[in-house]
């Protein structure tokens, strides 16, 4: 079935230890409980009272077949679908008030979407709280919003529903019986039964204590229906939240079985919860049985509860499709060529070859391998899509049907060479798509957590490892006198004074260094400074990024791993030396590889620095900072991106349902940065992030089927929720100091970090509008600490949510207001900006596979070696030999084209495209000022981007400047724009 018109769009407005599952809170018990002391025994119902007439508008969208008719004839439809209203009052008998049930009409409007619904009630009747909607049709559709004014008052009444409503027949749900006792003593012995009625209530957010008598029961029914009990097999149809661990990465029913270790829970690697399916577990290796295959055979979509799948044709469901067709035709189509063709690029030109019209040939030659007329027909309906959303309104090829063209990627727009520089590559780590991992060092040389007894020592950037004496940051110009001087083991940071005209950067390990003076001086010190490691460290210069720790104990796995497509990958980290005119120059990489000999602590460490002249390349120090950028990819791909935005956010959203009425204030408030989550993650559970051969990240970044635990290894080494939010990530970094007369009380400690500046300004918006709105429904820290779910939906994601940190004791309190307005920020800025800076950033510094390429082949040969005069020969053929295949970029390009597009109807921070999202005047005078915040602080970011002098911005990107933190975007590939939610 097809569906049209999208909810939103319609008012403007979608891994023996194994077997061990995740950990079940049965909270039913109590909520049943909270049922059971309901005064409510049956219902009032009225005969001879005076009546008002409640009529409205109700928004609802229909399912139609392929032959674009609606499968059921509006009489039908009309026939089996009733609405009753629920008064917020109880009568004076403590019973519940309801309405007669009435239907739908027709309005005679052109717009099969909306429906006339009129209610009389008797005039005590009271508010209207809560509505009834029971449907007995086969069909299911999407209720919007029900809109209600008092013929006689006036006064409108809004519910808000934005829900799939269904009906079923089957018998059997679990705690059936209880429940349907439950409705019969609400209700009475009515028509009422558990698998047909819903329950919306009036968008009028109020907490717990402040429920209206007559809605309470029917607040603790809905969440007890959204609960489950932990038991069964999900039906697309179920609206249950429930808790699993991520043991659904590979295919245990697959020749020969695909298996992959359980992430999360007790013996297993640490992770967040994703939500449950239920589906049947493989007992030999504690692995789920993936969906049936589809007819690409390729699994299925995974369950998530009804209303966390897309809103009908909402344009984030087109991207997400887009990506499914791509994965399911566009890739085989690829895969089949480049079995028959050579695989690698010889030159850059073959790279920037895909921007322009000679693109890359879709099909292969061979008539054996070319796919079926059907099967290019879809690709090329694919591709057309891809095309179109990337960039609205702009002509296709004209050759989309054997072709594969990319848009430029904005790395190399402007100037097609500058991502090479030592500039560009220290700025994209402020400024790049990975721009919160850069830290400030502490300490030099680095050390390690590994155990030294088995992985040997940390580091050989020491004097005692080397035979240097000195470790020189040295900094000069054109004209230099040159001097030898031998000194004792210290690291000497030189930089020189401002009148030099040229200046460049350099970490030499070496017994003696140069003193860089002003070449008229007769003292080699004169106009020179120079800095002890200590001091550098003291002042504020000196950076790095550090992924050792996390990934040396796989760097012997991945490398001997036996697969068809060679990998090689190092443990990096490297340093970077913030100069005066604040850029991020690199200084050193080191790259290390254990021991070539199992069980021995002896690890190989290079360490590689920039040329020592101006202007000339050392192809080793390239291939070198080729190395680091693609493990940083990989970071970024897998945990930055998957896991530190969408994975984490994941049990906030379940718990949120479970725990959270929708009249709670903080539910109403947090909805915007949940849509999609739950369908985006389960989406790329059996596509994106699955096991090799259907995931591509297994399949084209070079970790492969280690991927996965790596971000368990992160998140368990990582992960803090409360070093998450902004300010407390850059303290927790060293990239801001305290500072009390700032908006939120840090400083930058050099203020040319674009990331950092733009999005502190976003987070003290939002920061202000949650805790204006947050202090309307709480005025002391005891209405706080006394709020019942609240108070269980923060200890359920402690405890089960993210359950593997549950005895950590960095978890806020969530007693005062000040931690309720921390936890809700946290969680926007995870969904939101942070989620933007690594999303909408991918394609325009990835789209350039050599910028960032996911995966390494060959290791940097060593001097007088058959593959270091291969380098010399040809440094771009054996660079390029050393990245990702053309297979394997094109692959990972096309997934990158579709994730980093906008649709058309995001909702971006400072937007709220449901009208109706709240009734409550103090929440939206609060809302009308962040919105016009968020617009003021486009303006501003726009205004910096002015600024020549904030040369972190620009780099490569010449001419838009830095983007990301813009809270608005057109639809496409846009490089700007923050969703408050993981759209994508």
């Amino acid at each position: 079935m097809v569906v049209i018109a999208s909810s939103r769009g319609l008012s403007q407005r979608s891994k023996k230890a194994s077997l061990v599952r995740a950990e079940q809170i049965y909270v039913s018990t109590s909520a049943l409980k909270k049922i059971e002391r309901s005064p409510v025994t049956h219902i009032t119902h009225y005969d001879d009272y005076e009546e008002v007439t409640l009529k409205g508008q109700i928004t609802l969208s229909r399912s139609i077949g392929t032959d674009h008719k609606f499968p059921t004839p509006f009489p039908e439809f009309q026939r089996k679908l009733w609405f009753t209203l629920v008064s917020s009052d109880l009568d004076k008998h403590g019973h519940l008030k309801t309405s007669a049930r009435t239907q739908i009409q027709e309005d005679g409007a052109d717009d099969d979407d909306f429906y006339q619904l009129s209610f009389r009630v008797p005039s005590d009747f009271g508010e209207p709280g809560a509505l009834l909607v029971e449907s007995r049709n086969t069909e299911e559709f999407y209720l919007q919003t029900v809109d209600l004014k008092d013929q006689d008052s006036g006064k409108d009444y809004v519910f808000a529903c934005n829900s799939w409503v269904n009906y079923t027949e089957e018998a059997g749900r679990p705690n059936e019986a209880l429940e349907e006792l439950l409705y019969e003593k609400l209700f009475g012995s009515t028509h009422f039964k558990v698998n047909q009625v819903r329950i919306f209530f009036i968008n009028k957010p109020c907490l717990p204590k402040d429920t209206p008598a007559g809605l309470r029961s029917l607040r603790a029914l809905e969440m007890h229906l959204l609960r489950g009990n932990g038991t069964g097999e999900r039906k697309t149809s179920d609206r249950i939240y429930d808790y699993d661990v991520y043991n659904d990465l590979g295919n245990p029913t697959a020749s020969p079985p695909i298996i992959r270790p359980t992430l999360g829970g007790p013996g297993n690697l640490p992770y967040p919860r994703r939500g449950r399916t239920g589906r049947k577990v493989d007992q030999a290796s504690g692995m789920e049985i993936p969906p049936p295959l589809d007819a690409t055979n390729r699994p299925g979509d995974a369950y998530v509860p009804r209303d966390e799948d897309f809103s009908l044709v909402k344009g984030n469901r087109v991207s997400t499709d887009l990506l499914n067709g791509v994965l399911k035709t566009v890739i085989p189509s690829l895969k089949a060529k480049f079995d028959e063709t050579p695989d690698d690029f010889d030159t850059l030109q073959d790279v920037f070859g895909l921007y322009n019209e000679v693109g890359v040939k879709l099909y292969p030659q061979s008539p054996d391998l070319q796919p079926t007329a059907e099967e290019k027909k879809k690709v090329e309906e694919l591709l057309s899509k891809v095309y179109s959303a990337a960039a609205p309104g702009v002509p296709l090829p004209a050759d989309i049907s054997s072709t594969l063209t990319y848009p430029t990627a904005q790395v190399v727009q402007d100037e097609p060479m500058s991502w090479m520089s030592d500039e560009e590559f220290g700025r994209e780590t402020i400024a790049g798509m990975n721009p919160w991992v850069i830290r400030r060092a502490t300490k030099f040389p680095p050390t390690s957590s590994l155990p030294e007894d088995v992985y040997g020592h940390a580091t050989d950037l020491t004097p005692w490892r080397t035979s240097s004496h000195t470790l020189l940051l040295r900094e000069g110009k054109s004209q230099l006198q040159r001097y030898q001087i031998k000194i004792s083991p210290s690291i000497c940071l030189t930089t020189v004074t401002k009148d030099l005209t040229r200046v460049s950067y350099h970490l030499l390990i070496s017994e003696f260094f140069f003193i860089l003076s002003n070449t008229n001086s007769n003292h080699p010190s004169h106009d020179s400074k120079t800095y002890s490691g200590l001091q550098a460290i003291r002042q504020k210069r000196l950076f790095t990024i550090d992924y050792h720790d996390v990934y040396l104990p796989y760097v012997y796995r991945i490398n001997n791993e036996n697969l068809d497509d060679k990998r090689f990958i190092y443990a990096p980290r490297a340093f970077f030396f913030l100069t005066d005119d604040q850029q991020m120059k690199p200084v050193a990489i080191e790259l290390s590889l254990p021991s070539p000999q199992k069980g021995v602590p002896e690890p190989q460490h290079r360490v590689f620095t920039p040329p020592k002249e101006e202007n000339k390349y050392d192809f080793q120090w390239e291939l070198a900072k080729l190395h680091f950028a693609s493990v940083d990819f990989g970071f970024h791909e897998l945990i930055s991106h998957w896991l530190m935005s969408h994975a984490v956010v994941e049990p906030f959203i379940i718990a949120s349902h479970r725990q959270l009425s929708a009249m709670h204030p903080i539910s109403v408030l947090l909805e915007p940065a949940f849509v999609n989550n739950m369908r985006i993650n389960a989406n790329a559970r059996t596509g994106l992030i699955a096991a090799a051969p259907v995931g591509p990240i297994e399949n084209y970044f070079t970790p492969g089927k280690y991927s996965n635990e790596l971000a368990g290894v992160a998140y368990d080494k990582l992960w803090r929720f409360d070093k998450v939010g902004l300010p407390y990530d850059l303290l927790e970094r060293g990239m801001a100091e305290p500072d009390p007369s700032q908006p939120e009380g840090v400083k930058l400690v050099f203020d040319d970090y674009p990331y950092a500046k733009d999005a502190l300004d976003i987070w003290h918006a939002t920061k202000q509008y949650v805790t204006e709105y947050v202090k309307v429904y709480y005025k002391t820290d005891e209405a706080v600490a006394s709020d019942e779910e609240l108070q269980e939906w923060w200890k359920e994601i402690r405890e089960v949510g993210h359950g593997d940190k549950k005895d950590a004791d960095w978890w806020p309190s969530c007693k005062t207001i000040h931690s309720l307005i921390d936890i809700v920020c946290t969680i926007f800025y995870m969904a939101g900006p942070q989620h933007a800076s690594v999303n909408f950033s991918q394609y325009t510094y990835a789209g350039f596979m050599p910028n960032r390429p996911p995966m390494t082949r060959l290791p940097i040969p060593e001097p007088n070696t058959p593959e270091y005069k291969e380098m010399l020969f040809n440094f771009e053929k054996y660079m390029l030999k050393s990245a990702s295949s053309t297979e394997q970029t094109i692959g990972i390009q096309t997934v990158l084209n579709v994730l980093s597009v906008h649709s058309e109807d995001e909702e971006y921070l400072g937007q709220r495209l449901d009208s109706h999202w709240t009734s409550d005047p103090r929440a939206l005078e609060v809302f009308k000022k962040f919105a016009d915040n968020v617009q003021r602080l486009e303006r501003m970011f726009k205004q910096r981007n002015a600024n020549p002098q904030s040369k972190n911005r620009f780099g490569a990107l010449k001419s838009t400047g830095y983007t990301l933190m813009y809270p608005t975007s057109e639809p496409g590939l846009t490089g700007k724009g923050i969703p408050w939610s993981v759209s994508i």
